[in-house]
């Protein structure tokens, strides 16, 4: 299985066993831009960051299988197994604290994702799969269900919301984005974006077509994105955020 390792200003794929790490069932390398500088590899769904001058990774303990992980003024927010976890990357030594437990249904969720709101704050977001009417795949899996939570760090709870009042979101193999709609008139309001992301599947059925669309969170309904899809089925589509502030004039 490959994974992410940074060499000087360079990032490459490598070998699992290059970053003295044991084989899992996913390599993401994640990059979030900052003053600080963070680099975090999301390897086999461990989590390790990097500042600028570092010619190591440092490997966070103790927890494994992350599915998601935003970086945040000096903290980094990840999410496993049911569980929303905060780190403290700012001083020497880094400290974790839970700040929401699993959620008693949470064995109903296949992916879930952490989002910063526009508006402030953390969003919780879950993806749940339907069934599979597909007589031509039926081993396709079929994202049928979003479900969406501010998280209340202070009560230490999730707090379900409906809708997301002139915002879109995107989820994917990509860092997780709320946008609005106002700012961004080409997206559809209360919509999600989703891409195919689930390890198994991708690595498992390269052949077979993505789970990719948008979802009307209104209706709870999904759309297709186009169709038929036009993209490759491997490697999987991935949602780009391009940053024209960091052009340079030619």
């Amino acid at each position: 299985m490959a994974g992410v390792c940074v060499r000087g200003a360079e990032l490459t794929w490598g070998r699992d066993d290059e970053l003295d790490m044991q084989p899992g069932p996913s390599g993401i390398g994640l990059i979030f831009p900052g003053p600080s500088g963070i680099g975090l590899p999301f390897l086999g769904r461990l989590l390790s960051f990097a500042r600028v001058g570092d010619d190591e990774w440092t490997w966070i303990p103790p927890h494994t299988f992350y599915d998601d992980c935003i970086y945040v003024d000096g903290h980094l927010y990840a999410c496993t197994e049911g569980e929303v976890h905060v780190f403290d990357l700012s001083g020497p030594v880094v400290t974790m604290k839970t700040i929401i437990g699993k959620a008693p249904h949470y064995s109903f969720c296949d992916k879930m994702y952490i989002v910063r709101a526009p508006w402030g704050g953390l969003l919780n977001v879950w993806r749940l799969y339907g069934n599979n009417d597909d007589p031509d795949d039926p081993d396709a899996r079929n994202t049928g269900e979003i479900k969406i939570f501010s998280i209340d760090a202070t009560e230490k709870k999730r707090v379900e919301i409906k809708n997301l009042d002139g915002h879109a979101l995107f989820l994917g193999l990509n860092q997780s984005l709320c946008l609005s709609t106002k700012e961004y008139r080409s997206l559809k309001e209360n919509y999600t974006y989703f891409a195919d992301d689930n390890d198994l599947w991708l690595f498992g059925f390269r052949e077979n077509r993505r789970d990719i669309g948008l979802f009307d969170l209104k209706t709870n309904s999904r759309e297709e994105l186009v169709a038929p899809q036009l993209w490759s089925n491997f490697p999987a589509p991935v949602w780009i955020t391009p940053s024209f502030a960091k052009i340079l004039p030619v």
